[in-house]
């Protein structure tokens, strides 16, 4: 019943969802009651991305444009979507491929906030509460996104009596994000630094997907600034990514900060980039409309015949060259020809009743032969370009029927030039479609796929342990370089020490200093570190810090080099694979000598910082070192210090009876008084009963000092959690008050 918890999958341990974004999970969760875990996951991964488009019509609704000015500023949102010149900083295909389904849930809900406080402002105050709620929704989903969503809204801050309304929209936003928020804010020193390097070229801002679409984005950005006050919130939005792209490299020229900021300024990027998109939309809406003024009606209605033809035309021509355009061809011809029957029945029946049943029979027919031609090739975009041509074509069907023809006339053009603003993107993209499909065949579905599942079921026979596994690029061929991180998934008494919320868990930059010294290509992901790459020395002692069971190899040179070390033995072989147990290291284990405190002045390192130079240094391994403990602990100000001040320890007491599960810890001691090193990662909401503690200690684990035999670590709700409990309840409380109250006033009404 906890969202935010503890689980022992990964990193030692790592605190779930404090750090990471859990709506889109509890959707899975919810969905997987009705529908299979692995459709209900990739329904929701792919749900914001289908979602931008949507959220981007309601935004340029709220702006009062036009619904064909709209629908062809949606597409604009489409075609963001379909960007491909970057993969990783959000909203975008590529990224959510990339695992950003979180960001391109935000980002969609995002925009609805948007939206719907406008609308608020300006016509429909009652939408205020509706607002603050998607806000909240929008924090769940991603926190860089709400940042700059709510920098968006200080644009509405500035009309005329919207400040209190905007400030109530935080307000109830808060509030029902308030069990996740809360505990965010008061535990986000705890995270693992990752260390980004901040962007510093020019054409990460100006891609050539940004060049391309220049002048419709300027006749779209100009338009919209004299046609608008409402567009404040999405100039800001689009901007404010160029001002900060800038500030992290200044800064570090003057000396200011190093330029390694929490807040990477490639994550800013996607809000730049859909600016230009919705604009472009925009400026090809607009000048539809222009040409559409000038365009004799008829010739308007047939136009999007003409546009197929020559689609077809030019698939054919490179049919020689590219066989499979083929199908592509026929079904574009298919398309202009379905375009050009139904304008023609719809314009000799007048939009009488016998025309219209003509006209759609005639429509469904040929778009029904048009598909099947298309989806002959499945593979690529000819599947996506069907989609659009049969949304295109229904769509065209409704605005064919309007009664003046003047908007009948603008239609037609209208939705010609969104297809053709569609289709140039479409012919863009390149490898959304071979990176969807290898997605979405799942691990089951890769041609290696049996090694792999015959390594997990050799894990699963093995004794409970601790996982550590040789990092390669190569095991992308079972799904992803990361693949194997799922061991505690395909058997859960193997916890893997890598995993993928890497921000979660204090232990994740000492894993990628281990992962290093265990592998013989490894990612180090993590910049600034003091890797230590193919050193078995000193991969193997640090292991033992971390209470690591197994050793999984990959490469030969790996197996060749863990065969010949002597502390390593193999228990098993599962090729390409072989695995290997380390010595003996228990998940509770005895002092030696009485830990040192880090006493730290200001100006100096912090504890992770002189906690990695501790684990730099092999010898220091058997000094622990705690940033806070007994005062009868020596305090240090140095490294040098801790072994001079490091006395040993007489104990003849031992601990049994270890019991790890997610969220609690419990062994029973002999040694009492004695500091106990706990190999589980450190996080401020573990307590103890039966021992002083827990106390950090490096690398980033835990100590704590038994004063009692049977000790109990439980990972416990604080403060934090319960504040923030309470106002989202409070929140759900007033939003469903809210409604009730509506609903009430609105019968009344009714009756009266």
């Amino acid at each position: 019943g906890r969202i935010l918890g503890w689980s022992d999958a990964w990193f030692a341990g790592f605190p779930a969802f404090y750090f990471y974004f859990p709506l889109p999970s509890l959707v899975i969760v919810a969905l997987d009651l009705v529908l299979p875990y692995g459709v209900a996951f990739k329904m929701v991964t792919v749900a914001g991305l289908v979602a931008t488009p949507i959220s981007s019509y309601a935004l340029a609704r709220s702006m009062t444009l036009s619904r064909i000015t709209s629908a062809t500023a949606a597409v604009g949102g489409g075609v963001f979507v379909l960007f491909e010149n970057y993969t990783i900083y959000g909203g975008n295909a590529p990224s959510t491929l990339a695992g950003e389904f979180a960001f391109s849930w935000s980002f969609a809900l995002g925009l609805w906030y948007l939206s719907l406080l406008i609308r608020s402002v300006h016509d429909e105050p009652r939408l205020i509460w509706a607002a603050g709620f998607v806000l909240g929704l929008t924090a769940l989903s991603h926190i860089i996104t709400t940042i700059v969503f709510v920098l968006g809204s200080l644009a509405v801050m500035a009309w005329k009596r919207a400040a209190p309304k905007v400030m109530a929209t935080w307000v109830v936003g808060f509030a029902v994000s308030g069990f996740w928020a809360i505990p965010l804010l008061m535990r986000i020193g705890f995270t693992a630094d990752m260390a980004w390097s901040p962007l510093r070229a020019w054409d990460e801002i100006f891609p050539t997907e940004i060049w391309l679409m220049g002048a419709a984005v300027a006749v779209g950005g100009g338009w919209l600034m004299f046609k608008t006050s409402r567009v404040g919130p999405l100039f800001l939005m689009a901007v404010t990514p160029l001002i900060y792209f800038w500030l992290p490299t200044l800064a570090a020229d003057l000396e200011i900060f190093d330029g390694t900021w929490k807040l990477w300024n490639g994550r800013l990027l996607p809000f730049w980039f859909y600016g230009v998109a919705f604009c472009a939309g925009v400026g090809v809406a607009v000048t539809a409309r222009a040409l559409a003024r000038r365009i004799p009606t008829t010739l308007s209605v047939w136009s999007g015949a003409l546009w197929f033809f020559l689609l077809a035309g030019i698939s054919t021509i490179l049919i020689p060259a590219f066989p499979g355009t083929g199908w592509w061809a026929l079904g574009l011809a298919g398309a202009g020809a379905t375009w050009l029957i139904g304008a023609t029945s719809a314009t000799l029946a007048q939009h009488g009743k016998a025309g219209t049943a003509l006209s759609a029979g005639v429509v469904l027919a040929a778009l029904t032969g048009t598909s099947i031609a298309l989806v002959r090739d499945v593979q690529g975009v000819p599947l996506m370009i069907s989609s659009a041509i049969l949304v295109a074509s229904v769509a065209w069907l409704a605005a064919s029927f309007m009664s003046r023809p003047r908007l009948e006339s603008m239609a037609s053009v209208g939705f010609v030039a969104a297809m053709t603003f569609l289709v140039i993107a479409l012919a863009g993209v390149s490898f959304i479609p071979s990176w969807a499909s290898w997605n979405f065949t799942g691990y089951e579905g890769k041609s290696d796929y049996a090694e792999y599942a015959s390594l997990m079921e050799t894990l699963d026979s093995l004794p409970p342990g601790r996982v550590q596994w040789e990092a390669n690029k190569d095991l992308d061929r079972y799904g992803t370089p990361m693949a194997l991180m799922l061991t505690g998934y395909w058997s859960e008494a193997h916890p893997s020490m890598e995993g993928l919320f890497f921000e979660s868990s204090l232990t994740t930059p000492f894993h990628f200093l281990n992962a290093g010294e265990l592998s013989r290509n490894p990612s180090n992901p993590i910049p600034g570190l003091n890797y230590h790459t193919f050193d078995f020395d000193r991969g193997i002692a640090h292991m033992k810090k971390y209470g690591v069971t197994y050793y999984v190899s990959f490469t030969p040179d790996a197996t060749a080099s863990a065969h010949n070390h002597i502390l390593l033995t193999e228990v098993a072989s599962s090729p390409p694979f072989t695995i290997f147990t380390f010595p003996e290291s228990n998940i509770v284990e005895v002092a030696q000598f009485q830990p040192s405190v880090y006493e730290r002045d200001p100006g100096d390192d912090t504890f992770h910082e002189i906690a990695l130079g501790w684990y730099d240094d092999l010898e220091m391994l058997d000094f622990w070192l705690t940033d806070d403990g007994p005062e009868s602990w020596p305090r240090i100000q140095t490294l040098e210090e801790v072994p001079a001040v490091a006395i040993p320890i007489e104990s003849s007491g031992g601990v049994s009876s270890v019991v790890v599960d997610n969220g609690t810890i419990s062994f029973h001691t002999k040694a009492l008084g004695v500091p106990h090193l706990v190999k589980i990662s450190y996080f401020p909401n573990w307590e103890a009963d039966g021992a002083l503690g827990p106390y950090r200690t490096s690398p980033s684990l835990m100590v704590v000092v038994p004063t009692s035999e049977n000790v109990t670590m439980t990972f416990a709700r604080q403060w934090p959690e319960l504040l923030g409990n309470t106002l989202s309840v409070l929140a759900l409380f007033g939003l469903g008050a809210d409604a009730t109250i509506r609903g009430v006033r609105r019968r009344r009404t009714a009756l009266e």
